[in-house]
């Protein structure tokens, strides 16, 4: 089972597509979908928010399977 891990603690070791908490500036916690890019020194949250403070990731859980 995957857990929340604090971003004081420990950043995503690859570029990715992660699953996030954290404030947006105008509302309170959310949890939304956040790509995660690692270019050499340089990494860092991207996505359509502005300004996102992320506090907690985690890698995206498995698609359910359909059913057949």
């Amino acid at each position: 089972m995957n857990e929340w891990v604090s971003v004081k603690d420990k950043l995503p070791e690859e570029s990715g597509t992660y699953l996030v908490s954290g404030k947006r500036p105008d509302s309170q916690a959310q949890v939304w979908v956040c790509s995660f890019l690692c270019l050499g020194i340089a990494s860092g949250w991207v996505n359509s928010c502005k300004n996102p403070s992320v506090s907690f990731w985690m890698p995206l859980p498995e698609p359910p399977e359909e059913e057949t």
